[in-house]
């Protein structure tokens, strides 16, 4: 597939430099082929930190179906997931990527009526992920592919009943599912695919509760369920929320599947950034 050697299946996947973007060393690059891979041809975006080459690596791993990546805007989770899912198009280990989230809307905004096609209305929702599309392949390719299906843009409240083979399947701002949505979709991945799943839990639209109560949050709950908690001790700060309400995994309790942690470290996006969440997490609700 575009002049890269096919091969079998998404298990053939490697980090040793086999794969599209696998590269040899650990390091952090700056550039495209630098350190853990480079990430896709055409994209300079490479993970810096720790937490970003570990997330990297659980993506290519083929013996992890699940990825779930929870942290602070501007650390990478969507960007870092579209450049490997680029590498691995590219290079013929999947055949298509599947894009999706949940249709909610920040806070009391209200768009209107969207007129146009499927792809068309989900364009302000997909917006994010498709910048980093079109910074590897132009506006024609681009079009042919979600034309051709290469590239299926799905709202999650559509995914009930589907089965995905051969696929990559990122799930973008899950923090606004709900469990039984997060259930559904996770139970969609089939054979030879990959499905990552990234949100923000303190930029949900949904509930998640710190109280006794089940939360109504999906990616709560789901992360609640991976690390084996019974309720959610949630607490509002950027600089250790992840890490200390959610400990690390032990990856014999779930060999198939990898929870990643990021916090205000990973930030890459600005030094800015980083600042207003730190503000932001000092002041009073």
């Amino acid at each position: 597939m575009m002049g890269k050697k096919k091969v079998s299946s998404f298990s053939e996947y490697r980090f040793d430099g086999a794969g599209a973007g696998a590269g040899a060393g650990d390091g952090a690059g700056d550039g495209a082929g630098d350190g853990d891979g480079g990430g896709a041809a055409g994209s300079s975006y490479s993970p810096k930190t720790q937490n970003q080459r570990a997330y990297t690596q659980s993506i290519r791993n083929p013996t992890i179906p699940l990825v779930v990546a929870i942290g602070p805007a501007g650390s990478g989770k969507t960007m870092l997931a579209c450049t490997e899912a680029i590498s691995m198009l590219k290079a013929g280990y999947i055949k298509r990527i599947v894009l999706t989230r949940p249709l909610i809307t920040v806070e009391e905004e209200d768009i209107g009526f969207l007129p146009g096609n499927m792809n068309l209305k989900m364009d302000p929702w997909t917006r994010p992920m498709f910048d980093i599309f079109r910074e590897v392949y132009g506006t024609n390719e681009l079009n042919g592919m979600l034309n051709t299906g290469i590239i299926e843009i799905a709202p999650l409240a559509f995914m009930r009943g589907r089965t995905f083979h051969d696929t990559f399947v990122l799930a973008d701002e899950m923090q606004n599912s709900s469990p039984g949505q997060m259930l559904m979709l996770t139970t969609r991945l089939g054979r030879n695919s990959k499905m990552v799943i990234t949100g923000d839990l303190l930029q949900s639209d949904r509930t998640v509760y710190a109280s006794t109560s089940a939360s109504s949050n999906g990616l709560d709950d789901l992360v609640q369920k991976i690390q084996g908690i019974g309720t959610n001790t949630y607490t509002d700060t950027y600089t250790d929320t992840y890490t200390d309400t959610y400990p690390e995994s032990s990856p014999t309790t779930h060999p198939m599947i990898s929870l990643i942690q990021m916090d205000h470290y990973d930030i890459l996006r600005s030094p800015f950034v980083s600042y207003i969440l730190q503000l932001y997490s000092n002041q009073p609700n």
